[in-house]
């Protein structure tokens, strides 16, 4: 592997090809999302890039009604909050995420635990289109 394997860069390249990865440390058995060059438990260790499942469940969130300026800008705000949270991903690690598919106003009608799919939506920021990894609600026994 390379150093292009790793960071943000790179993280955002695989989300354009509609795919989510991680770096599976093969020493200690510990995968990283985002991928990142170096295991925290072990810097010498040997890493590979991994293609996940994208399933997972949920373990936080929030409803966001304060929207930054580029959320404003798809129309979210006071009036049409929306929805981040933390995701615990089946292959082990958790990453932070916007959630879709729920009621941003109906904060009881989310779960903690709940099965989680991720979902690559494309979105225009200024000229560019870019690809943006949200999770939906699970259909099909998924978890």
């Amino acid at each position: 592997m390379t150093q292009e394997d790793y960071g943000v860069k790179a993280f955002q390249r695989h989300l354009n090809e509609r795919k989510l990865v991680g770096v599976w440390c093969v020493d200690c058995e510990v995968m990283y999302v985002p991928p990142r060059s170096i295991c925290t438990a072990c810097p010498d260790s040997q890493a590979e890039l991994r293609e996940l499942s994208g399933r997972g469940t949920l373990a936080g969130y929030t409803s966001i009604y304060v929207a930054p300026t580029a959320m404003v800008a798809q129309g979210y705000g006071r009036e049409n909050p929306y929805l981040t949270g933390i995701v615990t991903l089946e292959e082990g690690p958790r990453l932070p995420a916007r959630l879709a598919g729920m009621d941003a106003t109906q904060p009881e009608s989310i779960a903690i635990g709940m099965p989680l799919q991720a979902d690559f939506v494309e979105q225009q920021e200024g000229e560019e289109t870019r690809t943006v990894l949200v999770f939906r609600p699970a259909t099909g026994g998924a978890s």
